[in-house]
């Protein structure tokens, strides 16, 4: 005896439902305008790399630019206000441990190992 299939049940396209929330229009009915849909609350994506190694700190252009020529597509910055002045953090890499970060130091070129790197937190704006 062979078995039986049974024949696939449609499944209705994915939407968006809110628990309470009238529902939508139905076939040649303009859509209801009177109720807002208020943002549910989303957990935090964790971040996967939490540390950087700070190359240096620079307040011009000049200097950013620099850092990047020599540090390629590893550079990165942050802008931070210091001493009343608009600079920017020149940063190397990401990691997702400060032993990790430490561990990279050495992969810091040479032309811009001048000022100390230390691994350090991946600042939030």
């Amino acid at each position: 005896m062979r078995p039986v299939r049974k024949a696939p049940v449609p499944v209705p396209a994915t939407t968006n439902v809110v628990a309470g929330a009238p529902a939508g229009p139905r076939a040649g009915e303009a859509p209801a305008t009177t109720h807002t849909i208020a943002p549910s609350p989303v957990a935090p994506v964790p971040a996967v790399n939490k540390f950087t190694i700070q190359i240096e700190l620079v307040c011009q252009d000049a200097s950013l630019r620099k850092a990047k020529s020599i540090g390629g597509d590893n550079i990165w910055s942050a802008p931070v206000t210091y001493r009343g002045q608009q600079c920017y953090r020149v940063l190397w890499g990401r990691y997702p441990t400060r032993a990790a970060a430490e561990a990279a130091v050495g992969e810091v070129p040479a032309g811009l190992r001048g000022s100390k790197p230390v691994a350090v937190t991946i600042p939030t704006p």
